[in-house]
């Protein structure tokens, strides 16, 4: 039987909560908290101590990602989506004292915010082509 990931988030176990990476990066980068990882033979799992309580985030490498279940509200291609993300932008900051990194992810996501509204524009602009081009 494949692995199964929990279909909820925030899970709490113990003193660790694990968030999805989108949350968990959003706490991070709010906090200025640096961030750590250990990475084993099929995942990442990346934490940070905020105050008192610590925050983890898994992410299954994209060769051992179709052998797990699943949960519909995370499906394998956002957690490809995410591990992609880790190691282009965050990996090589980890393990390290973070100095700046809230500017550099603020950018990021306002870039990915800028991404997403021209797709809605190129949506709308290839749904009224025949009325933008009567005028």
């Amino acid at each position: 039987m494949p692995a199964q990931l929990i279909d909820a988030t925030p899970n709490v176990y113990g003193n660790v909560v694990f968030l999805r990476w989108g949350d968990f990066r959003s706490l991070f980068v709010a906090n200025n908290a640096p961030i750590f990882y250990a990475y084993d033979t099929n995942k990442y799992t990346v934490f940070s101590q905020i105050g008192p309580i610590l925050f983890a985030c898994e992410l299954v490498v994209s060769t051992q990602s179709p052998n797990i279940q699943w949960p519909s509200s995370y499906p394998q291609s956002q957690n490809d989506v995410d591990v992609a993300e880790f190691t282009g932008q965050w990996l090589d900051k980890a393990n390290l004292p973070i100095q700046g990194i809230s500017e550099t992810a603020k950018m990021l996501d306002q870039l990915t915010r800028i991404a997403s509204t021209l797709k809605k524009i190129e949506k709308l602009l290839k749904k009224n082509r025949r009325a933008i081009q009567a005028l």
